[in-house]
């Protein structure tokens, strides 16, 4: 532009003199001589800048993880003390009612399980399978005839590294909006594990009288895990028809 402008404009229609031996290549080298500091220096003001909005943000990200872990010690607070009030009653209700002492004993051990696993993301199936054991006893001592639920188990190997507390939140939701006190519809409850193959599957009928949401957190976090832990390596199938709600997880090791 500045050759055409000085060399071929100024020169025709202001009758500028031509500067002889002067060729378009003279103007690259010239622009880039003066622009070239100018240039630096900009880059070099960018750069500083840029890292101090870097450290400005590393900064932010160091305190809000902070922040979180605090708030993750309080909330464990809280239930450590609830474990710790229900070894008590349990120690109290030893003497006056066996099947008290056991329930509580057995919810203190479900409140253990959850507050060791925590931090944990990765568990032997066994402990999941007892703890899920733990879950349904505790859940038939809401009626005085027990709930009607089956749980099937063709485990081979009950050792394999399992995702932690994942199984529970399918079940939670099959009891909170399924019906449970129904023989002719119980909850269903089928997990296989053989060489490095899980499958999982739970079924129940939907209690209508209750307000069922199946978009909660729970799954939200479960779906978000398994991406994370196992990615292209799961399946997941949802299913709502009619009255029956049900899950199918396979999972491969």
């Amino acid at each position: 532009m500045r050759y055409i402008i000085e060399e071929i404009i100024f020169v025709k229609y202001l009758g500028f003199p031509k500067t002889e031996d002067l060729n378009p290549l003279f103007f690259v080298y010239d622009n880039f001589y003066y622009s070239l500091p100018g240039f630096f220096i900009g880059f070099i003001t960018f750069l500083i800048f840029r890292t101090h909005a870097i450290e400005k943000r590393n900064t932010e990200l160091r305190t809000s993880v902070q922040e979180a872990e605090l708030n993750l010690l309080k909330s464990q607070i809280n239930p450590h003390f609830l474990y710790n009030v229900l070894n008590y009653m349990y120690s109290m209700a030893l003497p006056l009612s066996e099947k008290l002492s056991t329930v509580i004993a057995k919810l203190a051990g479900t409140m253990r399980y959850t507050l060791n696993k925590l931090d944990v993301q990765l568990t032997p199936l066994q402990e999941e399978i007892e703890f899920i054991q733990d879950y349904i006893d505790l859940q038939s001592t809401q009626f005085d005839q027990g709930i009607y639920c089956t749980f099937i188990q063709d485990v081979q190997n009950d050792k394999m590294p399992f995702p932690t507390l994942i199984l529970i939140t399918f079940i939670e939701n099959a009891f909170k909006h399924g019906i449970v006190d129904d023989p002719a519809s119980p909850v269903k409850i089928w997990l296989k594990a053989e060489n490095n193959l899980v499958e999982f599957e739970v079924e129940n009928r939907i209690h209508h009288k209750l307000k069922a949401d199946f978009r909660g957190i729970g799954l939200a976090n479960i779906k978000r895990r398994l991406a994370i832990l196992f990615p292209d390596r799961h399946t997941l199938h949802i299913l709502h028809e009619g009255d029956v709600y049900s899950i199918h997880l396979r999972l491969y090791n």
